[in-house]
């Protein structure tokens, strides 16, 4: 076993430092077009309501994610149902290859 010249809180730091410089270096990636979309949408619509009256966008989303949590959607589908139906066009759109410039159905 090879003894490693340097001490464990510099291996520490020295780990921190490829980590920070891997990050910096790494091309930040695209959301989907879809969800880019959407949050131009959100920005258009919420934006100037959230400036008016921040406390009543706030309240909307409380009582809109109390509704969701009370409805629970998520269990309308049966297991098998969701992987028939639902799964394969999720990963239809998260795994269709794009390219810069083409437009797709949706007009994305």
């Amino acid at each position: 076993m090879t003894a490693n010249p340097l001490s464990p809180a510099e291996q520490l730091a020295a780990s921190r430092l490829k980590i920070c410089l891997a990050l910096r270096n790494r091309e930040p990636s695209a959301p989907p077009a879809g969800l880019e979309t959407s949050l131009e949408l959100l920005k258009v619509v919420v934006g100037p309501l959230a400036q008016r009256k921040p406390l009543g966008v706030v309240a909307a989303a409380l009582v809109f994610g109390g509704v969701v949590g009370w409805v629970r959607p998520w269990r309308w589908f049966s297991g098998k149902t969701l992987f028939v139906t639902v799964l394969p066009l999720v990963l239809g759109l998260l795994l269709k290859p794009t390219q810069p410039g083409v437009k797709t159905a949706s007009g994305v």
